[in-house]
């Protein structure tokens, strides 16, 4: 590849006004995510993560071995202004593992707001759902139960031991 498509490309890939840019602006769904100095939430944001369906803005802030943003206080404040607005348009933003994301971002002044979508937690979902039973009505699903019900099964909720309400 000549020198010149990795100029441009990397200009896009880093561009913080861009990023600020599709925050705000962008209706259709983002990613969002993180890069830091390590996995609790106690480590440092050393980079922001956005992508929409047309580019992917990484913006460093706090590299060890440099080549961050020059003001990565200021920028920071602008992208917890641009995460506000796109919560109050009521803009979606997904994430993986966003529980992280959003406590270590919020060590950083950035707030993101609803809607917001974990795939993690999606996965998880589409792995159990397969099994699940789609119910008509509650009474069928009791019917359905008592047919499987084992013999054995104890007298819950009045067995004290199997009962989520019995006082120990």
């Amino acid at each position: 590849m000549p020198a010149s498509f990795f100029g441009e490309f990397m200009k896009q890939l880093i561009d913080p006004q861009l990023m600020l840019y599709i925050v705000k602006c962008c209706n259709n769904t983002i990613a969002f995510d993180t890069e830091t100095t390590g996995i609790t939430v106690k480590d440092q944001v050393c980079g922001w993560v956005i992508t929409n369906d047309e580019f992917s803005v990484y913006v460093p802030v706090r590299h060890e071995a440099g080549g961050n943003i020059p003001d990565a206080t200021g920028f920071e404040f602008e992208l917890a202004q641009a995460f506000k607005e796109r919560g109050r348009l009521g803009y979606r933003t997904v994430g993986h593992n966003l529980g992280f994301d959003l406590r270590i971002s919020l060590r950083h002044g950035v707030v993101l707001r609803s809607p917001l979508e974990d795939t993690m937690i999606m996965r998880r979902s589409s792995a159990i759902l397969p099994r699940v039973t789609v119910w008509t009505s509650a009474a069928s699903a009791v019917q359905s139960r008592l047919r499987r019900a084992p013999q054995s099964m104890p007298n819950w909720p009045a067995d004290s031991a199997a009962s989520p309400t019995a006082s120990r």
